[in-house]
């Protein structure tokens, strides 16, 4: 009986002290809420001007530590203090920055009362690496697009469905993404968890090298034609004392050959380069004449000595294998080239 009045008179006691720590349980709760969103919303809201965009975890949180409403506590012998970081704007608000210091650091970020805490992140042995690759223009997903990691072995190829996996250990990479048609794209990846990318890639225009072809001649800048190409000029041709414009190749270039066949006049000249290569087939020259080719008739060619010496502007003999492959088979017996004079003014 004693003891049950003492249970009765304890209950009432025991219910009040309950309810008081409750209730201050309760308040220290709803402090610490109200101090993180108070500090949340002041990190939201204030901003910060980086001295520079490129700045180490320290350099970083020194600077926001000197704004008035915020204070960053956190340990001075971390190793992603030496961390350096690549801001993508001067200015922003210190919720953005602390986001930018989480994604290229391996850190945790807590809110607690006025202060912010950084520590470092527990990191797990590897993380993947994952993402699709796109045209800029299309949108469409690129199969066989190649995927390497600067300075390492790590790369692979998107699928049939332009998506890519990578599994690599903690760490920043430069991620370089390559594709036929395509400008290259590289990506500064700072990989402290699973991480997912949209690789957009932008087609390439290249210029070719201008060709300038008339008829069957072409002219080609920038090419190596093997040895010198030997050249009569205008003023050499306009001295001859004869209209044979065969002439103007006798005893000029070495390697030619010019001869007449006999003393009748209009007699073509007989032209040899490199000597005599066919026994029972055309041994004459190729002529081309303006780019126009003067064709053979019965292994026997029309030549040139019917041209006007005064209407020749120069004369170009090819002799090596490389100059004469622009005419194939043809230029088999070297090409001599005549460009007659153009209207000017």
């Amino acid at each position: 009986m004693i003891s049950y009045e003492y249970n009765v008179k304890f209950y009432p006691t025991l219910k009040m002290a309950i309810s008081k720590h409750f209730t201050l349980i309760l308040i220290l709760v709803m402090r610490c809420f109200l101090s993180s969103a108070q500090i949340t919303e002041i990190s939201q809201k204030t901003t910060i001007k980086f001295s520079r965009t490129n700045l180490t975890v320290k350099e970083a949180i020194d600077e926001m530590n000197k704004l008035p409403d915020i204070s960053i506590v956190y340990n001075g012998n971390e190793a992603f203090l030496k961390i350096g970081l690549v801001f993508t704007k001067h200015t922003m608000t210190v919720a953005e920055a602390l986001d930018e210091v989480r994604q290229q650091a391996p850190v945790e970020i807590i809110y607690n009362h006025n202060h912010v805490i950084i520590k470092a992140l527990k990191l797990a042995d590897t993380y993947m690496l994952e993402g699709v690759v796109t045209d800029g223009l299309t949108n469409e997903n690129l199969a066989a697009a190649a995927i390497y990691i600067e300075g390492s072995t790590a790369g692979t190829v998107t699928d049939v469905d332009g998506n890519f996996t990578i599994r690599l250990v903690p760490g920043n990479y430069e991620l370089t993404c390559k594709y036929m048609g395509y400008k290259d794209k590289k990506l500064s990846i700072s990989l402290y968890q699973d991480k997912k990318l949209e690789i957009i890639l932008d087609t390439k225009q290249q210029l070719i090298p201008e060709v300038n072809i008339i008829g069957n001649m072409g002219v080609f800048e920038n090419i190596e034609r093997g040895r010198s190409i030997e050249k009569i000029e205008t003023k050499t041709v306009s001295q001859l004392s004869t209209n044979d414009v065969n002439d103007a190749l006798v005893g000029r270039i070495n390697g030619v050959w010019a001869t007449k066949a006999s003393g009748a006049p209009g007699d073509h000249n007989k032209i040899r380069i490199r000597g005599i290569s066919s026994i029972f087939g055309n041994t004459d020259p190729l002529y081309v004449v303006d780019g126009m080719i003067i064709p053979s008739v019965n292994f026997r060619t029309l030549g040139i000595a019917d041209l006007n010496t005064h209407d020749i502007d120069n004369i170009t003999v090819l002799k090596d294998a490389s100059s004469t492959a622009l005419y194939g088979y043809l230029g088999g017996n070297g090409v001599i080239m005549i460009e007659t004079k153009k209207g000017g003014g």
